[in-house]
């Protein structure tokens, strides 16, 4: 194994530590859970807030410990979280209980198995980080669900990995798996989830990158669970590194509108 192929799959198989900064989170005092810092400082206001109203119902796909839903439930009329993980589920309701936000509800669901809402039942979908996570005959499934239970109007606001950023780039040119998360199941170019979205009959309103890909990504999230403040810092700098490109960002957000 040469040098640079070596430094590549050390800095590779530091992602692994990333759970590592939410338990130092929790260790340090820093929150009452085990929560990733980017759930405790505030870089930028969470995109998806610009696409709620107060009259919306929202459903949160894959809302995990409920830090979007909670959000979300801040600005619409009420938002339903859906998980596969009772832990994570019981987190948010736990939160939600002692910040007495009552206009949320979550439930346990599996996104393998189809959606129990009748038609046109939501005006937002919230579908973050988690299409990436499902097998092919999934996607198409709960992308076809998503169409039948949004409203004419609605509007899922998506994001997704993106699969061509340079240091994905690097890693598979010395044949390192590129994928940011080992239960990833596919990651997409922009020309990719463009023509999905398309397939899916989701045109797309807007895009726009999230961060900049850093090899050193889970050393800063560790640093985050020492320092908030030095985490502030450090991911500001990746923020200001993608220079509003899409090309060299994490990932990519989809405001999309059903055809």
């Amino acid at each position: 194994m040469t040098v640079t192929k070596l430094s590549i799959v050390l800095l590779k198989k530091l992602r692994q530590a990333t759970p590592l900064a939410a338990k130092l989170v929790f260790l340090t005092g820093k929150s009452t859970q085990a929560l990733h810092p980017k759930h405790l400082v505030e870089i930028e206001k969470p995109w998806y807030l610009d696409y709620l109203s107060k009259n919306d119902i929202v459903l949160d796909l894959g809302c995990g410990n409920g830090q979007n839903s909670l959000k979300a439930a801040k600005k619409a009329k009420h938002v339903y979280g859906l998980d596969t993980n009772q832990a994570s589920l019981n987190q948010g309701r736990s939160f939600a209980s002692r910040h007495k936000i009552t206009n949320i509800t979550f439930s346990f669901h599996d996104l393998n198995n189809k959606l129990l809402y009748p038609d046109q039942r939501f005006d937002r979908v919230l579908f973050l980080d988690v299409l990436e996570h499902l097998g092919t005959a999934s996607r198409q499934q709960i992308m076809g669900e998503i169409h039948r239970i949004l409203r004419t109007d609605g509007l899922l606001l998506l994001a997704v990995p993106n699969s061509q950023t340079s240091w994905k780039k690097t890693q598979r040119s010395v044949s390192v798996d590129s994928f940011t998360d080992p239960d990833h199941k596919i990651e997409y170019s922009l020309d990719g989830i463009k023509k999905f979205c398309s397939k899916c009959k989701f045109k797309q309103l807007n895009i726009s990158g999230i961060t900049y890909d850093s090899p050193y990504a889970p050393l800063i999230d560790i640093a985050g669970g020492f320092s908030l403040q030095l985490y502030k810092k450090l991911s500001l700098w990746k923020k200001n590194k993608m220079k509003g490109g899409l090309t060299e960002s994490i990932g990519f957000r989809l405001v999309c509108q059903k055809m």
